[in-house]
């Protein structure tokens, strides 16, 4: 049989690691709604703007765009990009005869920070690898 002492350390640490395990699920739980709350974010920052191609930022591959009216040096011309929650995706190119050309498609959402992107007869996926409310880093494949 137990003493008194005994059992009062034991129920004190089963009730320590119950409240060990309660305590994870609720980060657990807490982590799952920040990151729903993040995509939303995400996402909210992405159809704000249009996003205009910083060449001179660019490295390792990963193509850097900044919110429309960020100060950049002058250049003949950059690349735009706009993502509307419609599903539409525009594209300013340099055509051939050097004009701007507006090209109007569409996007879709792979997951989390990929979508696939389809203008006429050609796609590519864009992952998104930094957003924020001033800039987006990507990788175009």
């Amino acid at each position: 049989m137990q003493s008194l002492p005994q059992k009062i350390i034991i129920w004190s640490f089963l009730s320590y690691l119950w409240m060990l395990g309660t305590a994870h699920q609720c980060s657990k739980k807490s982590q799952q709604n920040t990151s729903v709350a993040q995509d939303n974010s995400y996402q909210s920052m992405l159809f704000q703007t249009e996003w205009v191609h910083a060449r001179e930022q660019d490295q390792n591959g990963m193509e850097v765009y900044v919110k429309e009216g960020s100060k950049l040096p002058p250049a003949r011309f950059r690349e735009r990009m706009k993502f509307d929650e419609d599903g539409t995706f525009h594209w300013l190119m340099l055509a051939p005869n050097d004009a701007h050309k507006m090209n109007k498609g569409s996007w879709e959402k792979i997951d989390n920070n990929k979508v696939r992107v389809r203008i006429d007869d050609k796609q590519w996926t864009i992952e998104f690898k930094e957003i924020s409310p001033e800039r987006i880093v990507i990788i175009r494949q």
